[in-house]
């Protein structure tokens, strides 16, 4: 895991710098926290919202997923 770490962070770090440019897009290729608070700077309010409820979605379904297969498999 650390090893995946440490190309993983540069490597997103660097595909961010590299891909946002050439689309032209405010919505944030980056991290969640760093994406968040370049688009509530840049004043798209409607991206930081969409932003918020799609990212809490996207990581409270797969840990409220495994709690219910790890129930099922416990009973």
């Amino acid at each position: 895991m650390i090893d995946g770490g440490a190309v993983g962070i540069p490597a997103r770090y660097l595909v961010d710098r590299a891909v946002p440019g050439p689309l032209d897009t405010v919505f944030p290729l980056a991290t969640f926290g760093y994406g968040t608070v370049r688009l509530a700077e840049e004043g798209a309010d409607s991206y930081v919202v969409a932003n918020l409820v799609i990212g809490g979605v996207a990581h409270q379904a797969p840990a409220y997923s495994g709690v219910c297969l790890e129930q099922w498999v416990r009973s």
